[in-house]
């Protein structure tokens, strides 16, 4: 399902993009951006199908490690951790 979201949003980019903004380079930017979410939201989706599968399971030491890393990687990606 992720996966059909990430190719709908893949194909009507350009569309979505014109919706908030117009200048050509934050557009060229947004479609690249854009391109790359495409890309990852469907590995996304298999990461937290394992999350579940490993909650579920009773091993919430590997649920808590990904999940503080992910929260890790998002602060030093926003500039949030010097």
């Amino acid at each position: 399902m992720l996966a059909a979201g990430s190719y709908l949003i893949y194909t009507f980019r350009i569309s979505l993009i014109h919706i908030f903004i117009s200048e050509p380079e934050v557009v060229q930017l947004s479609q690249d951006y854009i391109v790359i979410l495409a890309l990852i939201f469907p590995l996304m989706a298999v990461l937290q199908t394992c999350l579940g599968a490993f909650q579920g399971s009773g091993h919430t030491k590997y649920v808590l490690f990904f999940d503080h890393e992910s929260t890790v990687a998002a602060a030093n990606s926003n500039g949030l951790i010097g």
